[in-house]
């Protein structure tokens, strides 16, 4: 029988054990698992970045549409100071009235340009929805329900009801 050298290097490949293959796939899963975490650490501080900045333009918008409106206020400021400087030097109550009248019909436009809509409800039946009842007066002379006076003006916002109009409605007189 012949002995091989342990020196001497066979013709045949050597044989791996069997736990060093595990080892090395072990050793990738896990690398491969370090480079999600690091990604997925990565996208999380990312998503916080975009979350804190998407929260600040949301302000920076809310903020210049306040100025926004604000600014078309003061064109009403500057209509109204007008107007009453031109009451102090004028004693004719006819052109006050007047010009406050103006300075009303463009407050009323403006605000339509925004969308803002004052509620036609003279004459009207009373629609809870719409309107706040803040008194009844007993009339004979118009149906139940139907809109005498308006104390408040009711306003819409392209359609859709921002503030119900204060009214005081007509009722029946009680039967004695």
């Amino acid at each position: 029988m012949e002995q091989k050298d342990p020196q001497i290097k066979s013709d045949q490949p050597q044989q791996k054990a069997p736990g060093d293959s595990l080892q090395k796939a072990l050793e990738e899963q896990k690398a491969q698992s370090q480079q999600y975490f690091d990604q997925l650490l990565r996208l999380k501080a990312e998503f916080e970045n975009f979350r804190k900045r998407t929260d600040r333009e949301k302000e920076q918008i809310f903020q210049r549409a306040k100025l926004s409106a604000w600014l078309s206020v003061l064109h009403f400021h500057d209509l109204i100071e007008q107007a009453l400087r031109q009451a102090q030097h004028h004693s004719n109550s006819k052109s006050l009235t007047d010009g406050l009248r103006l300075c009303y019909q463009e407050f009323l436009r403006r605000l339509a340009e925004e969308g803002v809509e004052k509620m036609e409800v003279m004459g009207r039946s009373f629609d809870p929805a719409h309107h706040e009842a803040v008194e009844r007066l007993y009339t004979p002379q118009h149906p139940e329900g139907t809109i005498l006076e308006e104390v408040q003006c009711g306003f819409t916002f392209r359609g859709e009801l921002v503030r119900p109009a204060r009214v005081k409605i007509a009722s029946i007189l009680p039967e004695k």
